[in-house]
């Protein structure tokens, strides 16, 4: 048997799902929504109704046809009276257009026992279109918000005051009433809420911020009306938004000059977040979006690729606090609770325009170096003392700025070092190798350090350096000299009897005495040697398991390695590598087309 209301109540015009049926708590004196929402396939309440289920109802995520049929209405009438709207654009993770956080209304059509309406419930619709006066969300006198499940009191049900009628703004009536003309269009209503959306986004840093969202369902009307007197220019129309945002660039320019890229960095994390950027229109005007007020803090990453640098160099001059920066703790998608350490956009940019501002003009950089090329902390600090002279090109990003190199304490250091030593770096030019030999060497103690040398700054001692270039020589010296691979060097030489010294080192080593003598043309004329002394095989027989592999393996071995394998038999080295490691198929087929290509019977890695 189905249940209806002992008395009917009509929907009028323009009313939301929930405060129908709020009329109807109050008409019938139920006293409160929980005896009714387990009707219409809401949870059942223990208590008082909460928010979660006044916004099911308000967007009609509900039984229509049971509310219909217990308000006597048809469900058409019953969907009219909900309002759903596709998710806004750009927008975080939580991000709606329907806010029932506060229950919103106009103070003069409650007096006027009106009912409540589905235009109230747009987080952007800050006044009444009727009355030209502000919507309310809370108590003047006491602050306490309006109760959500005792939506139609005309007063506060916390101190019985009655709220007082208040003028709109002229920029938010038009803003309500625009959207008042299509809250029965969905598709026009939402192409309006996206450009304040996209407006909004575009004017705070906070767009910039890994994990935030704007949740406009979330914020107090106050709030929403100061966005809305600031956004609605822009958003009137695409072409005013479209110039609105040539504006923000140009106002962030002009605000950061030394930050060149954060007007690009802004709109391309607009586009990202969903936002239907308009383009650009003949029609010229001014409309900022840029609040001077407001402090823009950015994530780390975000202030290095604004000014053109590494993330690694400014960390380090937020770690050593040259940088002024805080941690924001946000909630991520996954819920979870997430640090994010921001930059104050103004120190930073303070900071690189002092040093534009001690600059010295120049054209010709032939005598200088980069400013990058040294450890940026340092450079502010001792240009600020000035202990170090800095210069400019054209330009305004860091990339222009220059100092001399003679200033700057890598200079420094390098000429503190000790009389009869080289550096690592020094070391591995006259050998011609790499660092690591040139460690590896120093740890086996065939090449000495010098008594001051330390952790962060090795100096070795030259003599030993040299004695060491003089009796030997290592092998990818010897291969660049003669243009050969030093791997087929080292396995040819192995085969006509000319070892290595046996160090156990990184390379090879080989005496050079034993050197003079090998003809080299003879070496290359080589093409049949052991290659032992190369790389070892990544692959291991004992733990292959599939018989087809194993007979594969055995095969390569007796070929040379995968190398000479897939030379011969013109095979992919990649694929035959992922074979061997298991990590691709090699099946009945794959191991018939390999025996056809090796010329093999049939069947023989299938045995």
């Amino acid at each position: 048997m189905k249940v209806r209301l002992p008395v009917p109540c009509l929907l009028e015009p323009g009313e939301s799902l929930p405060g129908l049926l709020s009329r109807a708590v109050v008409k019938n004196r139920y006293g409160s929504l929980r005896h009714l929402t387990p009707m219409f396939g809401l949870p059942e309440r223990t208590s008082w109704s909460v928010k979660t289920d006044m916004r099911l109802l308000a967007t009609g995520k509900v039984n229509i046809d049971e509310i219909a049929s217990f308000t006597e209405h048809t469900p058409e009438q019953i969907e009219n009276a909900t309002l759903r709207l596709d998710p806004p654009c750009p927008r975080g993770h939580c991000d709606e257009y329907v806010s029932i956080q506060r229950w919103r209304y106009c103070p003069a059509c409650i007096r006027a026992n009106k009912p409540h309406l589905k235009l109230w419930l747009l987080p952007f619709v800050t006044a009444c279109p009727e009355h030209s006066c502000e919507l309310v969300d809370a108590c003047r006198k006491c602050g306490q918000p309006n109760n959500v499940i005792l939506p139609l009191l005309p007063y506060c049900h916390s101190c019985a005051t009655f709220p007082e009628v208040f003028p709109a703004h002229p920029q938010e009536i038009e803003c309500s009433s625009e959207l008042s003309r299509h809250i029965t269009n969905p598709v026009e209503l939402k192409a309006r809420l996206d450009r304040l959306m996209t407006a909004w986004f575009l004017g705070t840093s906070e767009a910039l911020r890994p994990q935030y969202h704007f949740s406009p369902q979330l914020q107090s009307v106050a709030t929403m009306r100061e966005l809305v007197i600031r956004l609605w220019p822009a958003a009137v129309s695409p072409s005013m938004l479209a110039n609105a945002i040539e504006t923000q660039i140009e106002n962030l320019g002009g605000r950061w000059p030394h930050l060149p890229f954060i007007p690009t960095i802004l709109v391309n994390r607009a586009r990202s977040a969903g936002a239907a950027l308009p383009s650009r229109t003949t029609h010229r005007c001014r409309i900022a979006l840029l609040h001077e007020n407001d402090p823009w803090w950015i994530p780390l990453s975000v202030a290095a690729k604004a000014a053109g640098i590494t993330k690694h160099i400014m960390k380090r001059l937020v770690d050593t606090k040259i940088v002024r920066s805080k941690l924001f703790s946000e909630v991520n998608k996954d819920g979870n609770r997430k640090k994010s350490r921001m930059v104050d956009v103004d120190h930073w940019h303070q900071l690189i325009d002092g040093l534009f501002q001690k600059a010295e003009p120049v054209e010709n950089t032939n005598d200088l170096t980069n400013i990058l090329r040294f450890s940026l902390n340092e450079v502010i600090r001792d240009v600020s003392n000035g202990k170090m002279s800095v210069f400019k090109c054209k330009g305004n990003a860091l990339t222009n700025l220059w100092v001399c190199f003679n200033q700057t304490r890598t200079w420094s250091k390098r000429q503190r070092k000790p009389i009869g030593t080289l550096t690592s770096s020094e070391v591995a030019k006259l050998l011609g190798t790499y660092h690591a030999v040139v460690a590896d060497l120093v740890d086996r103690e065939i090449i000495k350090t010098h008594d001051k040398s330390h952790p962060t700054r090795m100096y070795i001692n030259q003599t030993t350096v040299e004695e060491f270039n003089k009796k030997y020589i290592l092998v990818g010296t010897l291969a660049k000299q003669h243009g050969l691979n030093s791997t087929n060097l080292a396995e040819k030489l192995s085969s006509i009897g000319v070892m290595p010294v046996p160090f156990g080192t990184l390379v090879s080593i080989y005496y050079r005495t034993e050197i003079e003598g090998v003809s080299f043309n003879m070496i290359r004329k080589i093409e049949s040697y052991n290659t032992k002394t190369g790389r070892k095989s990544t692959v291991n027989s004992d733990k292959v398991d599939n018989p087809r592999i194993k007979k594969l393996i055995a095969l390569v071995e007796q070929h040379g390695g995968q190398t000479r394998f897939s030379r011969k038999f013109d095979y992919s080295r990649g694929t035959l590598s992922s074979i061997l490691l298991g990590k691709k198929l090699f099946g009945p087929l794959a191991a018939k087309r390999m025996e056809i290509r090796c010329g093999l019977e049939e069947g023989y890695l299938s045995k």
